[in-house]
């Protein structure tokens, strides 16, 4: 009987670590068992990497508008945008922005300090436009009136990916880069994400956000390829995702 108690507790023990290591390998997107989880990186922060059915890395930040300051750096010299981040003070989330020219101009509407930069925009019925402040918003301007009155900091942008959480993509281009977008869900939430690791089709990355478990209002993609990248610092977590070359704006993001 005492030989069976002890071989039922060693059994358990083996059981327990077996259990303890299953618990380590879902952590891991590289485990084919990985189950993404949000984790608190700071204040109003969480971070979820993301890996989808045809093993794409989707990196996502969710934070809270009441609790942040949306804004845009731009200037005439680009750069990358680990140097744009390092040229701030306090906890940031820093993503490259919007599509610009040759001449490091941008290519659509760019409002920032309440101030158009530049004379060019794109067709309203073909684009959006991100309202960073004063307040944050994502809107359609072929069906919603955007108004510039008030508004001190926006950009224009394209193509939605997800509009009121419907699939806004029809066919695949079969273009493939790295990828930055800006969404919303259902309930006001702000997201930013990149894929950094891969290269995607739009189409692609419609679809694979619609395996993350948001309920997601609007979504539209920013500049990509080259210009893709991240900067996050909260003190205690830091996290760089270089774009490959430099770019002359970025979305700026910094607790309140």
């Amino acid at each position: 009987m005492r030989l069976s108690a002890r071989l039922l507790a060693f059994t358990v023990v083996l059981l327990g670590l077996g259990f303890a290591g299953w618990s380590l390998a879902v952590r891991s997107p590289y485990s084919p068992w990985y189950v993404a989880r949000w984790g608190v990186v700071g204040k109003n922060l969480q971070r979820l990497e993301f890996v989808s059915s045809d093993d794409i890395n989707v990196l996502v930040y969710a934070l809270d508008p009441e609790a942040f300051d949306f804004s845009i750096a731009a200037q005439a010299e680009p750069h990358r945008v680990a140097t744009w981040s390092s040229q701030l003070v306090g906890e940031r989330v820093v993503i490259n922005g919007f599509y610009f020219l040759e001449d490091q101009t941008s290519a659509g509407l760019l409002i920032t300090q309440g101030q158009a930069l530049h004379a060019q925009e794109f067709d309203l019925d073909k684009s959006g436009v991100i309202r960073l402040a004063p307040e944050f918003d994502i809107l359609d301007t072929g069906l919603e009136h955007f108004s510039k009155t008030g508004v001190t900091e926006a950009g224009q942008s394209y193509p939605f990916l997800l509009k009121q959480g419907r699939e806004s993509i029809q066919e695949d281009s079969g273009l493939l880069a790295r990828r930055t977008f800006i969404g919303t869900d259902e309930a006001g939430q702000v997201y930013v994400g990149v894929v950094w690791k891969d290269d995607v089709s739009l189409f692609e990355l419609m679809q694979i956000l619609q395996e993350i478990d948001v309920n997601w209002y609007d979504v539209i993609n920013l500049d990509g390829g080259p210009s893709t990248g991240i900067a996050v610092e909260t003190g205690s977590f830091v996290e760089i995702l270089d774009s490959a070359g430099p770019v002359p704006n970025v979305i700026v993001i910094q607790p309140k």
